[in-house]
């Protein structure tokens, strides 16, 4: 058996599993041969590659450092941004999961207090 993960144009891993190598010859699509971690990994011209880390940062109301583009999701609303910064303006008290999401790169994800 041999493990093997099918990818989309991005480098995104949709799938991974076994099968005998005679039938990856067989599959459509992008498809890697190898162990991959789908959250830890993508695949750029046929190689599989560690998804950096976000380099996103939290300071006061601001975001800073964003990879654009991204989108920041805050609790489950989601919001596309292009700027390199971004200020939150969170009104109400309370606790907010915040996650910037900028593929090929982890989210970071934030807990926000106010």
């Amino acid at each position: 058996m041999t493990d093997f993960a099918k990818y989309d144009n991005t480098g995104r891993i949709l799938a991974t599993g076994s099968m005998p190598a005679a039938m990856l010859a067989l599959q459509d699509g992008n498809i890697y041969a190898g162990t991959v971690d789908a959250d830890r990994h993508y695949i750029a011209d046929g190689v599989a590659l560690p998804r950096p880390v976000n380099p996103a940062t939290f300071a006061g109301a601001t975001l800073s450092n964003l990879p654009a583009p991204c989108v920041i999701r805050i609790n489950a609303s989601e919001y596309p941004c292009t700027d390199s910064t971004a200020t939150l303006n969170l009104t109400l008290a309370g606790t907010y999961a915040v996650t910037v999401i900028a593929f090929p790169f982890l989210d970071a994800i934030f807990t926000i207090t106010k």
